[in-house]
């Protein structure tokens, strides 16, 4: 909750000078009389001190700078979604070089990508042979890329996780 004009229950208060230099100790009542003399709001941006630090600024053009700013944040972050690629103990190098074309395109939207083989029925014996194949498939994608998770065998399933290099 931001606090303004007679909400601030301080005897003195650290002034942000106007060109943002730095700031200095005056009383409350004398901040709030430059405040209404220009007609404008006398803004707590931090009470964290034993004094708080007070800016003279319209009240609504603050809030609106404010959610400005954290708009502007949220949509400089980036968002990174895990896709999965799930390929059968059998698959045949031409449906390698496809799954690759996929993976490459998944790295470079900024995606982490998880590499899965499920062995099914009698395939289980072959298990360990699933991480070489997961690297196989690694080698095959040309986006540059480094190994997350390195390949791991749980139950009938054999994964890894790969992400965009940076």
């Amino acid at each position: 909750m931001i606090t303004i004009n007679n909400e601030i229950d301080a005897a003195n208060v650290k002034l942000v000078k106007e060109d943002g230099t730095g700031v200095e100790i005056i009383p409350t009542s004398e901040a709030l009389s430059m405040a209404e003399e220009r007609g404008e709001d006398l803004i707590c941006i931090s009470n964290s001190g034993d004094i708080p630090v007070v800016k003279i600024e319209d009240y609504n053009k603050y809030m609106y700078n404010l959610k400005r700013k954290a708009k502007d944040k949220q949509k400089k972050q980036k968002s990174c979604d895990t896709k999965e690629i799930v390929i059968s103990d059998v698959i045949a190098e031409h449906d390698l070089d496809v799954k690759a074309k996929h993976i490459d395109k998944m790295l470079n939207d900024g995606d982490k990508v998880l590499l899965t083989i499920r062995y099914k029925g009698r395939a289980v014996k072959f298990i360990d042979e699933g991480p070489d194949k997961l690297y196989h498939l690694a080698e095959k994608v040309t986006a540059p890329y480094k190994i997350e998770k390195k390949p791991k065998i749980n139950g009938n399933t054999v994964s890894m996780m790969i992400s965009a290099k940076n």
